[in-house]
C-alpha cells in the first residue's frame, strides 16, 4: 500500500523530517521542570489526512519522551479510520532502553 498524504499542523513542535527520511518527525524541548504522574501538555499535533484510494486510512502515532533522570519511554498508537468510525487497533507502552 502506499502512503496517504498527510497534512500536519503544529503549535510548538519542529519539524525534522529530514533526520529520518521516509517518516515524518516532530521535536520539541521542553524548557520548564515536568514532574512524574503529573500530566503535562507539551503542544499540540493536528494531523489531517487525505483521502485514499481504500475506504480506510491507517495512522501509526509514536510518541518518544526522552528526559534528564528518567528513563525513556515510547507509547505507539495505531488508528483506524474507516468512514466516520476511529478504531485504536494497537496501543504499546514501553520502555526504550
Amino acid at each position: 500500500t502506499r502512503p496517504i498524504p498527510v497534512d500536519v499542523k503544529t503549535s510548538v513542535f519542529e519539524d525534522r523530517s529530514d533526520v529520518n527520511p521516509g517518516r515524518q518527525v516532530f521535536i520539541t524541548e521542553i524548557a520548564v521542570l515536568i514532574y512524574r504522574g503529573i500530566r503535562f501538555r507539551a503542544g499540540t499535533l493536528a494531523i489531517g489526512m487525505g483521502t485514499g484510494s481504500g475506504a480506510k486510512r491507517r495512522l501509526d502515532l509514536t510518541v518518544s519522551i526522552y528526559a534528564n533522570n528518567m528513563r525513556a519511554k515510547r507509547w505507539t498508537v495505531a488508528l483506524t479510520i474507516a468512514g466516520q468510525a476511529l478504531r485504536v487497533s494497537d496501543h504499546r507502552e514501553e520502555f526504550i532502553y
